[in-house]
């Protein structure tokens, strides 16, 4: 199986990107370590690295497309977590 079409089909992970060949980046609801595992036996051991990024610490230089992947889905969290703080008990915070 190609690596697009693990990713494709990985529950872990909600959304991904490919800014550059062979760069993959991942968004995903579950922590670092749980990611990584659902790779294993993908990848024989030692051969991947998975890194968290926080969006709130990031720069450099990428196209308009990649900068508004990456900061959609956080600020759409910020807005859900804004939004819920307000009917506190009303419900799921994620749906």
């Amino acid at each position: 199986m190609q690596l697009a079409q693990f990713i494709k089909d990985n529950r872990k992970i909600s959304q991904f990107y490919t800014p550059f060949s062979g760069t993959y980046l991942l968004k995903s609801p579950t922590d670092l370590f749980d990611l990584q595992a659902s790779f294993v036996g993908y990848f024989p051991p030692d051969l991947f690295v998975l890194a968290k990024v926080n969006p709130s610490e990031v720069a450099g230089w990428l196209n308009k497309d990649v900068w508004s992947w990456f900061n959609a889905s956080h600020d759409n969290i910020l807005a859900q977590l804004e939004s819920a703080s307000k009917g506190i008990g009303s419900g799921a915070l994620f749906s």
